[in-house]
């Protein structure tokens, strides 16, 4: 996903998946502010319940999300693998790329990998 590529709009997703975004099964990067302000954005993908994120996914970057606070629940970077353990292939969570997310309130799962370093500034705030 492009830097800025959906920045402040409203109203993603489609009538098939009743409002909620799913991210393409091969997108590797999520880049700087691509959906930032998207105040109306769902995606049960980041919450982990029968869907996850794409195992293609490597890099989510700064502000990727920032004030996006129909995001709601719980935020989980990590998929299943077949034997039922938590997995990702997600390296990178750029800073503030959550930052804002008011909406969030349940359980954090980081990302499930020996690739993955730390969780730099804001991410979260």
């Amino acid at each position: 996903m492009n830097h800025f590529a959906f920045l402040g709009c409203n109203n993603l997703g489609s009538s098939a998946t009743n409002g909620n975004l799913v991210f393409p099964t091969n997108v590797a990067q999520i880049n700087v502010q691509a959906f930032a302000n998207c105040s109306k954005l769902q995606c049960q993908q980041l919450s982990g319940g029968n869907s996850y994120m794409p195992e293609s996914l490597q890099k989510i970057g700064a502000g990727a999300f920032i004030g996006c606070v129909g995001i709601t629940g719980a935020l989980n970077l990590n998929n299943k693998n077949a034997a039922g353990s938590y997995v990702s292939t997600i390296s990178h969570l750029g800073s503030a790329a959550f930052m804002g997310c008011t909406g969030l309130n349940g359980a954090l799962s980081l990302p499930v990998n020996s690739n993955y370093k730390n969780v730099l500034p804001y991410t979260f705030a």
